[in-house]
């Protein structure tokens, strides 16, 4: 049975002692097969595409320009997926210059982590393990002792320690994505507005770092989850609202919450009477349209933030019961800030039987909208949870059967906006 324990253990240590801190974490592309980006532009008149595999030295070629198309090879094996910069070329084949930057402690703390996680019962009473320790050691001797494990996937959580793993990485050209590890879920908007404006600081300020710190030859890049901006419920209620829509009035929702947007983020009022009335998006409460209308110009914020410094934004997945709402808010800002260069990417998850559907569906919507379109394609991390709620909620397992399905989801997935870019291109 193939699992995903150092994510699971790692998305659930992360939450007791940390869950009040903000946290950088920097993902490193350091395993080639597992992270691939892919931007391209989709528009009326001219259409072009990139493929960039984030491997191992992560350097990318700046947005490309509406006018050519690109052609690689795909990768079929680790052997097969490597990076050439300034630095060389760099694979895993090759371990002793893959992981030269890393220190002998370091390395045996990666090994026994590993080793670690592989215990199924350690990985599932995890959380367990956590809150218990937290009782009985408190909050900084729990820490301690979690560190190992925390420092496996968490790099920083400060300017310093950025600057100083964007310092050890750049000696074997890999490129950094910071994440700061800050959302919600059901029932935890705990208090409100004032919870998401310092979120919305909060990732301003990695957006600045990110520029900062970004390796010369690449183009920065930060990410971000809609649950740190806007209430998990809201997302559910919004999701079932826009699954309902046919395809035609998806279309003028993520045309009603752009232009919302752009007004409410332009007039820097998020109460603008303007940007209120541009949401038109006929079935939805009045509840939710006011949770929405209140989040606006933080996306837009984040969004100009990003445009302004030549930061590219991924906005992350999260679950299936919210992902349609932030498929349809992350095309709102594509709508809004992607109409020269891919600055907003959406991730799609090759883990979940759908995904495919979901990723034709948005590329076909950016062809109506004729913006261009920025994806970081994964895996997925939230297995053993969404299998779970599957059971207890009696709807199909939205997760595929096998670790093997997930592979061929994945790849194929790599090439559907390529099919869909050359179609286009030949009928021009």
């Amino acid at each position: 049975m193939h699992r995903i324990p150092l994510l699971t253990f790692w998305a659930r240590a992360a939450a007791v002692p940390f869950r009040l801190r903000t946290t950088v974490q920097i993902h490193r592309y350091a395993a080639a097969p597992f992270h691939t980006t892919t931007t391209f532009s989709l528009a009326t008149t001219t259409t072009s595409a990139t493929t960039t595999t984030q491997s191992s030295s992560g350097s990318a070629a700046a947005p490309p320009p509406a006018s050519s198309i690109s052609e690689e090879r795909r990768p079929e094996t680790a052997s097969d997926v490597q990076s050439t910069s300034k630095f060389g070329t760099l694979t895993f084949e090759d371990h002793r210059n893959a992981f030269s930057h890393k220190g002998s402690w370091e390395l045996l703390r990666a090994l026994l982590v590993l080793k670690a996680c592989a215990f199924d019962l350690f990985v599932d009473k995890s959380y367990k393990l956590l809150t218990l320790g937290e009782r009985l050691l408190g909050e900084r001797l729990l820490g301690i002792a979690v560190s190992p494990f925390y420092r496996q996937f968490v790099t920083g959580n400060s300017e310093k320690e950025l600057a100083t793993t964007t310092a050890q990485l750049k000696t074997v050209g890999i490129q950094l994505m910071v994440a700061p590890m800050v959302e919600t879920d059901l029932g935890e908007d705990m208090d409100g507005e004032a919870m998401y404006n310092r979120n919305l600081t909060r990732t301003l300020m990695l957006v600045g770092l990110s520029a900062k710190y970004s390796s010369s030859d690449s183009y920065p890049v930060c990410q971000t989850k809609f649950t740190a901006h806007l209430s998990a419920d809201a997302l559910v209620r919004i999701s079932i609202w826009y699954e309902n829509l046919d395809f035609e009035s998806r279309i003028k929702a993520v045309k009603s919450i752009a232009d919302a947007m752009k007004d409410s983020g332009e007039e820097g009022n998020p109460n603008s009477i303007k940007a209120s009335a541009q949401l038109k998006l006929q079935g939805l409460s009045n509840q939710d349209k006011e949770e929405l209308h209140r989040c606006l110009p933080r996306l837009y914020r984040i969004g100009d933030s990003c445009r302004e410094q030549g930061v590219v934004l991924t906005v992350d997945a999260e679950y299936t019961y919210v992902n349609p709402s932030i498929n349809l808010l992350c095309m709102a800002m594509m709508e809004v800030f992607n109409k020269e260069v891919p600055i907003i990417w959406n991730t799609y998850q090759g883990y979940l039987k759908n995904t495919s559907e979901w990723l034709k569906h948005d590329l076909e919507i950016a062809r109506h909208l004729s913006t261009t379109f920025g994806i970081k394609l994964v895996r997925g991390a939230y297995l053993e949870t969404e299998r779970k709620r599957a059971q207890e909620l009696d709807y199909p397992d939205p997760v595929n059967n096998t670790y093997e399905d997930t592979n061929n989801n994945y790849n194929t997935q790599k090439w559907i906006p390529c099919v869909q870019i050359c179609t286009l291109w030949k009928h021009q």
